[in-house]
């Protein structure tokens, strides 16, 4: 025969109600020693199966599984990640502009093995450089008044000039003035009259490079064959 229990409050004599009962009077001091005197103290593992024999009999209510958290790779795999760059699209060149940076270059123009013609060529070369050059018919009068003429490029300067002839060397050695004039004023003199183009005034000539005169009145001797017998040695041929 069961016996009746006593509780707090009133009599209980079914056994399990008396447990029901003592369970929810420790949740109550468990929750007043939580939340409400702090001297109280409770034991979480105490009599844990009159609480799970409580929560089993409380039904159940529906309740909506909490979202699941989109998982982030590291931060150090997010670096890892090579950036896509954008592909690059070309934009088309202009037919102008490409024509414009091709530089048409002129071929070697071929001199002609015709005297008369080469001089013609000669001459609408340099005229390219310079617009007052001397013109094919004026070469060609030079050449046959003077035998072979030559022209000296030198960049801003060219020069058209002619070799001295033994007869004025003769004339000139004969001239007592000639003979006591300054290296200088000898240069000037033979650069006077050997150089045919261009004709330039004693003021003109002051004004060249100080070696211009003295470089070309050198060439003018060598093409008038006074050459060092060294050297002439050397262009002399033993049969």
């Amino acid at each position: 025969m069961n016996r009746p229990m006593r509780t707090q409050s009133r009599i209980v004599s079914n056994p399990e109600e008396a447990k029901l009962e003592q369970a929810a009077r420790q949740l109550q001091a468990q929750g007043m020693a939580a939340f409400g005197d702090p001297n109280q103290t409770f034991d979480l593992d105490a009599d844990m199966q009159a609480f799970e024999s409580i929560t089993q009999q409380a039904p159940q209510q529906n309740v909506a599984p909490a979202p699941k958290k989109q998982s982030t790779a590291p931060v150090a795999e997010q670096r890892r990640r090579p950036k896509m760059e954008e592909p690059k699209i070309e934009e088309p060149i202009e037919k102008e502009t490409q024509e414009s940076e091709e530089v048409e270059t002129e071929p070697t123009r071929k001199l002609s093995d015709d005297p008369i013609e080469r001089m013609h060529q000669v001459s609408e070369i340099f005229s390219k450089e310079k617009k007052n050059f001397p013109s094919g018919n004026q070469l060609i009068s030079w050449k046959s008044m003077h035998g072979n003429i030559f022209i000296l490029d030198a960049g801003e300067n060219i020069f058209v000039y002619r070799y001295l002839k033994r007869q004025e060397w003769i004339q000139m050695n004969q001239n007592p003035s000639f003979q006591k004039q300054r290296v200088d004023q000898r240069e000037d003199y033979l650069f006077s009259k050997c150089v045919l183009w261009p004709q330039l005034a004693p003021e003109n000539m002051a004004a060249l490079p100080a070696g211009c005169v003295s470089s070309i009145v050198t060439q003018i001797e060598q093409q008038s064959m006074f050459i060092d017998p060294r050297e002439l040695a050397n262009l002399t041929i033993k049969l």
